[in-house]
């Protein structure tokens, strides 16, 4: 016999349901569409209630809408544990729901109830109420405060003003979650009143102006989310009572101007999380005695948020989020004291011109985020002592043109956004034992009257496997004394075999390397994307037809070549022309004039076409006039 039957209403069945027995604990009862709906309908309004034998022994029901009027054939059934009317159209509950004494679980979320029957209090051994999204419901009957066993009461998205006066005889309520209850402006002081609870959500409670002095009796509350409570201005003063609180949420709290300095005494709290408080200016120093804080997230203010010297007395810190802070210029050189500091995230702090020496310090950062830190131009010399650094993010950082000297000896670094090369920048051969450098990298050329010839070599970019993105760029012209040196600079940075993207742009020589014209599929036969962009010089692409998975190929300011022709396939080359080509953008080239479809000749092999050319997105940008 199988544990669940499963019943898709069809007309077929309608003459079979009623004579069926079923020892099966879980009972599902779904409609395919709404016309069956409405013939179940006129069915059991003409021929009667359904009289289904087995409904006694059902354990577990899952009504889909439409099929509501059977309900009262199991509730009356003494084993039904679990009753799921999610997304029904009922719009209030029979009162014979009030004789199922042995449900744990009733989810009526979704639906247009508009009222809840008195009788639920006679649920006795309810656990779980999930309410959530019944936008109909503005008031909870005193009744439901008699559930003595509740553990879970879900009224997510519904349109309570506020609850029960009573609210606080559930005493085992261990999650009580209002989130996006916009209505919800006042709460009861009874609240305080629930022993057990230990997750309270009021995310998105835009009305909710006070929280009751009573809430920080709640000892066993583990999480708080006030998060986009926007007109909450306060916390009550004695937060600190909350002494096992773990995780406090105040993101987006923006009419939030003080914290108490109570909240120090919270001292097991893990995650502090202050983001989008526009209105706070600062923290109290007591947030130095939150010990076991493991993360604290400050980002997203428009002024500066003065950090107090003890935030850098936090010996379990591992995430400080200081990103979009506009108007920090500096970090405090106590904070070096963050010896278990795993993340410093600076995200667009646009007016941070330094770091403070200390940061060496942090021997175990793993992460150092700093997009975007428009005035930073240096980062201190003792960081390469940082061994343990894992992911460098600076891109968008246009003051920054050097990394510390001998950053290579970040060995288990994975991530570098930019690395700048040049005559007084970072030596690019530091990059030699940075084998597990992942992702996308960007190396940006400033000069090149030095031959990094051999810094290129030493770089051993082929060796970087794990790289999927490769971009070099020079950002300024160069001498014909110094054109040598730029090709062969990029004759030897052969980039890995496994690489995804490749981006060469500003590129002043007169040919490609030799890496390029020679069976690039060979050496790079995962290529999906090519970017080749603002390249004066060359006349002569290289032979791009038979990079067997290139998709997007991507053409711009190459001036000095006037036709696309034979020297796009590669030496003894048969195969078909850009077999996998999606995408092919030209833009700026103003002497093209050849730009074949077909490879004309009277053998089989010369009639080469473009394989998914009907799927070719084309943007030419040329000069048709000549």
């Amino acid at each position: 016999m199988l544990s669940t039957r499963f019943m898709t209403w069809c007309m077929t069945l309608l003459s079979l349901l009623p004579g069926m027995k079923s020892r099966s604990s879980t009972l599902r009862m779904s409609m395919g569409a709404p016309k069956h709906a409405a013939t179940m309908h006129h069915w059991l309004m003409t021929r009667g209630p359904l009289k289904f034998s087995g409904a006694r022994s059902v354990k577990s029901a899952r009504c889909i809408p439409g099929v509501m009027l059977l309900m009262s054939s199991f509730l009356h059934s003494s084993c039904l544990r679990v009753l799921d009317l999610r997304g029904s159209q009922i719009t209030e509950l029979p009162k014979s729901v009030g004789r199922l004494k042995h449900l744990r679980y009733l989810d009526v979320s979704s639906s247009p109830i508009t009222s809840l029957p008195n009788c639920i209090s006679n649920l006795h051994n309810l656990q779980t109420l999930h309410l959530s999204n019944c936008g109909n419901l503005y008031v909870l009957p005193m009744s439901i405060c008699s559930l003595e066993n509740l553990e879970t009461l879900n009224l997510s998205t519904c349109h309570f003003q506020t609850l029960p006066d009573s609210i606080g005889h559930l005493q085992n309520l261990q999650n009580l979650n209002m989130s996006f209850c916009s209505f919800l402006c006042t709460l009861p002081s009874s609240i305080g009143e629930l022993q057990s609870l230990q997750d309270l959500n009021f995310k998105g409670c835009v009305n909710l102006k006070i929280l009751p002095d009573t809430m920080c009796r709640l000892q066993s509350l583990h999480f708080l989310n006030l998060s986009q409570c926007g007109i909450l201005r306060a916390l009550p003063k004695n937060i600190g009572n909350l002494s096992n609180l773990l995780h406090l949420n105040l993101s987006q709290c923006s009419d939030l101007e003080a914290i108490p300095d109570s909240i120090g005494c919270i001292t097991r709290l893990h995650t502090l999380d202050m983001s989008y408080c526009s209105s706070l200016s600062e923290l109290p120093r007591s947030v130095g005695g939150l010990l076991e804080l493991q993360t604290l997230i400050l980002s997203h203010h428009a002024r500066s948020l003065a950090l107090p010297i003890a935030t850098s007395h936090l010996p379990n810190l591992q995430i400080l989020d200081l990103s979009l802070n506009i108007g920090l210029e500096e970090l405090p050189e106590s904070i070096g004291n963050l010896h278990n500091l795993k993340e410093l995230i600076l995200f667009q702090c646009w007016n941070l011109h330094k770091l403070p020496e200390s940061i060496a310090n942090l021997m175990m950062l793993e992460r150092l985020s700093l997009v975007g830190c428009a005035d930073l131009a240096t980062l201190p010399d003792g960081m390469t002592t940082i061994t343990n650094l894992k992911h460098l993010q600076n891109d968008q950082c246009p003051s920054l043109e050097r990394l510390p000297d001998g950053f290579g000896q970040w060995t288990k670094l994975e991530t570098l956004s930019l690395l700048i090369i040049g005559d007084t920048c970072s030596s690019i051969a530091e990059l030699k034992d940075l084998i597990l450098l992942s992702g996308c990298l960007r190396i940006e050329c400033l000069s090149h009257k030095k031959d990094l010839t051999i810094d290129a070599k030493r770089a051993n970019l082929r060796d970087k496997r794990k790289l999927s993105n490769l971009t070099v760029s020079w950002t300024s012209s160069c001498s014909s004394d110094e054109l040598k040196n730029v090709e062969t600079f990029l004759e030897v940075l052969l980039p890995p075999e496994n690489l995804e993207v490749l981006e060469i742009n500003g590129y002043m020589g007169t040919k490609f390397p030799s890496w390029m014209m020679e069976s690039m599929e060979s050496w790079l036969p995962n290529i999906t994307f090519l970017s080749l962009g603002n390249i004066p010089n060359c006349i002569c692409l290289p032979p791009l037809g038979h990079i067997p998975n290139l998709h997007s190929l991507e053409l711009r300011c190459i001036s000095g070549v006037r036709s696309i022709g034979p020297e796009i396939l590669a030496k003894g080359q048969k195969n078909t022309l850009y077999q996998s080509l999606k995408e092919l953008h030209f833009e700026d080239m103003p002497d093209l004039e050849i730009w074949p479809t077909s490879l004309a000749g009277d053998s089989e092999e010369s009639q080469q076409q473009y394989s998914c050319f009907q799927s070719l997105k084309l943007s030419l940008q040329v000069d048709v006039q000549r």
